[in-house]
C-alpha cells in the first residue's frame, strides 16, 4: 500500500484559461524509463492498475469506456482524440450530466528525462466548482501510477486521502 505523506511539490495547479474553462497542470517525474510509463498510461490492462478500468482502442475517434471500481462502479465514457506513442495521449471525457459534469479533455504528455521520464497531465473543464475534487482525484492516482511502476496497485483510500483532500480544498477555493 502506498503511504506516503502528501508532498505538496506533487500538487497540481489551476490555471484560469478564460472564457470559463479552468486547467489543472499535474507535473512530475518518475524514475521508470519512458518507454514503461506509455505503457502505465496507455494499455488498458496497466491503466487498470493504478487509475481505472478502461477500453478502447489506441486510434483517433474511438470510443472509451471506464468503470472505477474503487469509487462502487461508477461508469465513464469518452472519446480518443490523439494517440501519438510514446509520447502524447488525449481523450475527451463525457460529463456526467445527471451529476452536474461538463465535458473535458485529458491529456498525457511524456518527455524523456535521464534514465526516467517526465509526465505532464492536463485536465480542461468548465466545470470550476469541481477542480478541487479533479485536483484531488488526479493527485491520487498519479501517486497510485507511482505506486503500479513499482510493481504495487492502487488501494483507494489512500492512507494520506484527508491531508490531499485539505490541499486542493484550499488551493482551489
Amino acid at each position: 500500500m502506498y503511504d506516503a505523506p502528501f508532498d505538496p511539490r506533487q500538487a497540481g495547479e489551476l490555471v484560469d484559461l478564460g472564457d470559463g474553462q479552468v486547467e489543472l497542470r499535474f507535473e512530475r517525474r518518475l524514475n521508470h524509463p519512458l518507454e514503461k510509463v506509455w505503457a502505465a498510461i496507455s494499455i488498458p490492462e496497466r491503466i487498470a492498475a493504478w487509475f481505472c478500468e478502461m477500453s478502447f482502442e489506441p486510434r483517433p475517434g474511438a470510443r472509451i469506456d471506464q468503470t472505477f471500481h474503487h469509487a462502487g462502479g461508477v461508469k465513464g465514457s469518452g472519446k480518443v482524440l490523439r494517440f501519438e506513442p510514446p509520447t502524447l495521449f488525449e481523450w475527451a471525457w463525457d460529463g456526467d450530466a445527471e451529476a452536474g459534469e461538463h465535458d473535458s479533455v485529458v491529456t498525457w504528455r511524456l518527455e524523456p528525462d535521464g534514465d526516467g521520464a517526465r509526465i505532464i497531465l492536463t485536465h480542461r473543464t468548465p466545470d470550476r466548482g469541481r477542480a478541487h475534487e479533479y485536483g484531488h482525484g488526479w493527485h491520487v492516482h498519479l501517486d497510485g501510477l507511482e505506486q503500479a511502476l513499482e510493481g504495487g496497485r492502487f488501494v483507494y483510500p489512500l492512507p494520506n486521502d484527508q491531508e490531499v483532500t485539505d490541499h486542493y480544498r484550499r488551493a482551489f477555493a
